[in-house]
């Protein structure tokens, strides 16, 4: 034992440090590498059901539009009230031109694996401008479904008094 060099207080406390680091960088490593699942992924996600939305919308393709609609937005709301909702906005309004993601907020729940995505869109339509907000979830392994759809006109078109209203 007199040939090994003595270890300092310092050095060992630096050794034991760096042992401890490891397990916390494999950590980080896994939760960088999980990001793509979590509300960053979720986001995105959301954003592709938002935007084949907004074509079905254009298009005045309520059937696909309702296609991304989960069972539970129906329990509150018959598909057919929500289908008129749509052609009575598409009437007042005109078809949906432009669209642009004005905030948006996510949880992932990384116990069961569930999503929830929030989206508030500024939506140009030919006549009106409304703020819509999506909500989305999904349970583990399923695809994100909107849940909620909120519309506010936010303006309408020249000669129109009211200027701003829920629908």
């Amino acid at each position: 034992m007199a040939d090994e060099p003595a270890i300092q207080p310092a050095q060992a406390r630096r050794d034991a440090g760096a042992r401890a680091a490891v397990p916390w960088g494999a950590g980080l490593v896994a939760l960088l590498a999980l990001g793509g699942c979590g509300p960053y992924g979720a986001r995105e996600d959301a954003q592709r059901v938002a935007e084949r939305y907004f074509a079905a919308a254009a298009g005045e393709n309520y059937e696909a539009a309702l296609a991304l609609y989960a069972p539970q937005f129906f329990a509150a709301t018959p598909p057919e009230e929500f289908r008129s909702v749509l052609a009575d906005m598409h009437g007042r309004c005109g078809a949906p031109e432009a669209h642009t993601l004005t905030s948006w907020s996510a949880q992932s729940n990384f116990a069961d694996g569930s999503s929830r995505v929030n989206l508030v869109y500024d939506v140009h339509y030919a006549r009106c401008r409304v703020t819509e907000t999506l909500g989305l979830t999904a349970a583990h392994g399923d695809a994100l479904k909107i849940i909620a759809h909120h519309l506010q006109l936010t303006s309408r078109g020249q000669g129109d008094k009211a200027d701003a209203q829920t629908i």
